[in-house]
């Protein structure tokens, strides 16, 4: 297309592609003052669009363009309900033409069944209107969105036969080729598919409408597992960048692509989520607030929710849902988000939120006349599948039945296996053991000689377990335990592309391991609790051999494991924590089997009791909480440790492996003896922590070959963008002990000590100077990200500005970027210990991410710790472990050196006068309290290999 513009005076030739375009060709001349409109203004343009039509609606023949310019305006911004009222304005005035145009101008904005009833309206106006191939595109734009697939075939077949040989028979062999992939019809969609290639290519090879081809053409190419189809997919998407990055055909092709990485096997959950994230960002500049911005974010909340991210996948469901209901409060889009949101709650624990929302769906859906297409689609039985799920979860299997048999009835195809799965266990749930015999007998006839998924075969082992396991065969319930196991194994490594992905698709499953384990603690099977146990754990220490070849290094558990690198004067406790008590293993070093106790303490206990005294340690200068935290501590103590015997607790140095919220305890405090001056578990023994036996074993057979000392501190950071106002408050603090603890590490470990303060002290420093480090010292601010525990990051002082030098360095980019020596790494931030527990799959955070990139072992912190306490900590530490004492009793006899220092100021008055006069450092009050120096903690092998 030739055109001529003018700028500045002067006219310019411009040669515009083929495809789709939007030009709104007014009248100024007939308008006061015309010159003077400005369409580049973005911040009037709205304004002054508004006030030309309103001029020009008030003349004998109004204008409709400036009514089509504004709608247009509109429809960029989201303003849905003006778009309705000034639509029928412009169509009283526009001609058959001018409508067809006002219509593209805001379809984007419109819900399906307005762009549909508007569409038809102009079709109706007169007889040429109803056969135009641009309203027809419409129309088929409107059908497939409602997800109307006849509709969509016998409309784009129409067009296409009478548009064989233009963009508009292009455009209508391309949606049926879509419509039949979307029918599964894979032969017929790549027959119309090449038709649709064949005239972009002829007619607009460089346009966007090839562009969309080759997106098709990827997505077709890589659901048929073909080789290259991503890449195809990636290229039309590079293209649609390119030629209009503010295109609604760029994000939809964004979110086709995030669809495909969910398709992947392994499923790429990084991939998608930056596809979605792309698709979000088109949709909210080319059509705010409209059904397609909707669903981008309901494909962003999507991604999310699989990888566990609950807040940020809630409050994305959230406004997605909100979006959707302004548009139409009962479309498909609006219902189903509803549903997908109360699946995160009911993730989130909030049941009864779950369970009222989908109430309110099927509430919804029963008031939608009969021939409503929603009623026609799979919602209502989606929602009573993923409701008995819960009810199953929360053991009323009566009520998960009579969901079940309210769903099969809606479906003329035969029930699926993990709907007999369901009724299976809705059966059992309620003692019905034979009808749930029956319908697993069923299933398993209909499954005979066709190949089940990997996953279905886990669902499958387990359901059988259950079954057995309630009725007493035991035997041939852990075989089928042991089935699911070995199944799920399989299963998990296509799950996702990443290794901590996996680990959090995998924590689902814990009862697989836990369910027989409680079996075996029942019968006293201590041979089983131990083999399933190094089971349950075996990725924990996968994990610190990372992704490569190396993981394959660790066989799978098929003996007792033997706590190899213990030394005589150690002791090892493993707990398991159970939803109705814990499984605690002592391992000896001179012992083949690990003792075993019984706690009748559950997971949510734990996680109670756990919370409440951590909360209580963080007031140590509130008098009745530090009383409190000391009755607590103590019966923690009891209820961990109070039944075990003497020549176990009288070992000086423990090594412990948590379970679930028992990471979270700062063991070193816990109350051995409640006196009025408490006796700690420190002053009693070292603690150090490992994810399991195998893993304890793997760190201390590590070797250090690093070199010298690095330190990095009191860095410059950038001020921290969080939602957390306390946390970013905190990240703002200066530290002043962080600059002495560095400088400190030339006094213990040499004048080659590498160290960066201040503004050198940045990540590119560190990541290049960590590959050599013996002792890796880090003094800075940290951040924790509970829920994705990878974000959690080291706050040092950005260099380049370049992504993998802008100073946060985060768990993740340690695990992708970073290389260790078998390094000793000390962790001076706040909360750089802490992180996500995925059951057996271990604790991920900044610590595991060290260990797996080649870290022996870590000191980190349990919270937000007090700057100067920790200074002295970490300065204590130094010379002990220069010195070659063992890394758990390091810490332990600085811990109780603190002790000691802050209860002898705490009962005399020399101390402050010390201090006054400048000869002393000046405790902070209260130091003798936890919370000044129990949340340093030791991670990983306990063997030191630091030398001077």
């Amino acid at each position: 297309m030739a055109l001529q513009r003018q700028r500045e005076g002067q006219w310019q030739s411009v040669s515009l592609p083929a495809g789709e375009w939007a030009v709104d060709v007014v009248e100024v001349d007939a308008l006061p003052d015309a010159a003077t409109f400005d369409l580049a203004n973005a911040a009037h343009r709205e304004s002054q669009l508004r006030e030309r039509w309103q001029q020009t609606y008030q003349l004998s023949t109004p204008s409709a363009p400036w009514g089509i310019a504004l709608l247009r305006e509109l429809a960029r911004h989201g303003k849905v309900t003006e778009i309705q009222t000034l639509l029928p304005d412009v169509f009283a005035v526009a001609s058959e033409a001018e409508r067809v145009a006002a219509l593209y101008a805001v379809y984007s904005a419109l819900t399906p069944h307005a762009l549909l009833e508007w569409t038809r309206k102009v079709q109706a106006s007169s007889a040429t209107a109803a056969n135009d191939p641009a309203l027809v595109n419409l129309t088929i734009l409107a059908y497939a969105q409602l997800r109307d697939l006849p509709a969509t075939e016998s409309t784009a077949t129409a067009l296409f036969e009478g548009q064989t040989d233009n963009l508009w028979g292009m455009r209508a062999a391309l949606a049926l080729a879509l419509n039949a992939f979307r029918q599964h019809d894979h032969a017929q969609a790549e027959a119309w598919l090449a038709k649709a290639e064949a005239l972009a290519a002829r007619i607009a090879p460089d346009g966007l409408d090839t562009a969309n081809a080759q997106v098709l053409r990827g997505v077709i190419d890589e659901r048929l597992g073909r080789s290259g189809g991503m890449a195809t997919l990636e290229g039309g998407l590079q293209r649609l960048r390119m030629l209009d990055p503010n295109s609604a055909a760029h994000g939809r092709a964004a979110f086709n692509a995030h669809f495909i990485a969910l398709s992947q096997t392994p499923r790429d959950l990084i991939l998608a989520e930056r596809y979605a994230r792309e698709a979000l960002t088109v949709m909210a500049r080319v059509a705010p607030a409209s059904n397609a911005h909707a669903q981008a974010r309901t494909a962003l909340a999507d991604v999310l929710w699989r990888q566990l991210q609950l807040t940020e996948a809630e409050q994305l469901f959230t406004q997605a849902w909100r979006d959707s209901k302004a548009l139409d409060p009962v479309s498909y889009e609006t219902l189903s988000t509803r549903l997908q949101l109360a699946q995160v709650w009911q993730a989130q624990g909030r049941l009864d939120e779950a369970i009222a929302a989908s109430r309110e769906i099927e509430a919804t859906w029963a008031e939608l006349p009969d021939d409503h297409f929603v009623r026609a689609s799979s919602l209502r039985q989606d929602l009573l599948r993923f409701r008995a799920g819960w009810f199953l979860d929360a053991g009323d299997g009566a009520t998960a039945q009579a969901d079940i048999n309210a769903a099969l009835p809606l479906s003329d195809k035969p029930a699926r296996p993990d709907w007999t799965l369901l009724l299976v266990d809705a059966e059992r749930l309620q003692g019905n053991w034979s009808q749930a015999q029956a319908h697993l007998q069923t299933l398993r006839t209909q499954l005979e000689g066709t190949e089940v998924s990997r996953l279905d075969g886990v669902e499958l082992a387990l359901t059988e377990a259950r079954l057995q396991r309630d009725q007493g065969q035991t035997a041939a319930a852990l075989a089928a335990y042991h089935r699911a196991i070995a199944l799920l194994g399989t299963a998990r490594e296509k799950a996702a592309s990443r290794e901590d992905l996996r680990a959090r698709w995998a924590s689902r499953f814990q009862a697989l391991f836990k369910e027989p384990m409680a079996m075996a603690l029942g019968s006293q099977s201590v041979r089983d609790l131990a083999i399933l146990e190094a089971q349950y754990r075996w990725q924990a220490a996968r994990a610190l051999l990372g992704d490569g070849p190396s993981a394959t290094a660790l066989p799978w558990p098929t003996e007792v494991p033997r706590a190899t690198a213990l030394e005589r004067d150690q002791v090892l406790f493993s707990m398991v924590v159970m939803p109705d008590r814990t499984a605690l293993l002592v391992y000896l070093p001179d012992r083949v089997l690990p003792q075993v106790f019984e706690l009748p303490v559950g997971a949510e206990q734990w996680r109670e009791r756990v919370q409440r005294w951590r909360t209580l340690l963080a007031a140590p200068n509130a008098q009745a909480a530090a009383h409190a935290a000391q009755v607590q501590g103590h019966a923690l103590y009891r209820s961990l440790f109070g039944t075990l015997p003497a020549e176990v607790l009288s070992k000086p140095r423990w090594v412990i492996v948590p379970d679930a919220d028992l990471h979270d305890l700062p063991w070193a405090a816990l109350v051995v003896d409640d006196a009025a001056q408490p006796t700690y578990l420190v002053e009693r023994a070292s603690v150090a922590i490992a994810a399991s036996v195998d893993a304890f074993n793997l760190l201390s057979q590590r070797p250090s070959t690093g070199r010298r000392a690095v330190g990095a501190g009191d860095a410059v950071a950038e001020p921290l963008l969080s939602d957390d106002t306390v946390q970013r408050q905190s990240s703002e603090l200066a530290l002043a002990a962080a600059r002495d603890e560095v400088l400190a590490l030339r006094e213990v470990f040499g004048p080659d000590t590498d160290i960066a303060l201040g503004a050198q002290a940045s990540e590119a420093w560190l990541r290049e100077r960590a590959r050599t480090a013996q002792w890796l010292h880090i003094a800075v601010h940290g951040v924790l990200d509970r829920e994705n525990p990878l974000r959690s990051a080291l706050l040092l002082s950005p260099g380049s500005g370049e992504v993998d030098d802008d100073g946060k360095v985060t768990a993740a980019e340690v695990m992708s970027n970073w290389t260790l020596p078998g390094s000793l790494v000390a962790l001076s931030a706040c909360d750089s210990a802490l992180g996500q527990a995925f059951g057996g799959e271990g604790l991920q955070g900044l610590v595991q991410a060290l260990q797996s990139v080649g870290a022996r072992s870590v000191y980190g912190t349990l919270w937000g710790v007090d700057d100067a306490s920790t200074g002295w900590l970490m300065r204590a530490l130094q010379p002990r472990i220069a010195a070659g004492e063992e890394l758990d009793s390091a810490l332990a006899r600085s811990q109780r050196d603190w002790l000691q220092r802050a209860r002898e100021a705490e009962a005399s008055w020399w101390h402050d006068a010390l201090a006054t006069l400048g000869l002393d450092d000046r405790l902070p009050s209260a130091a003798a309290k936890p919370y000044f120096w129990a949340g340093l903690s030791v991670h990983g092998a306990t063997r030191s290999e630091v030398t001077r």
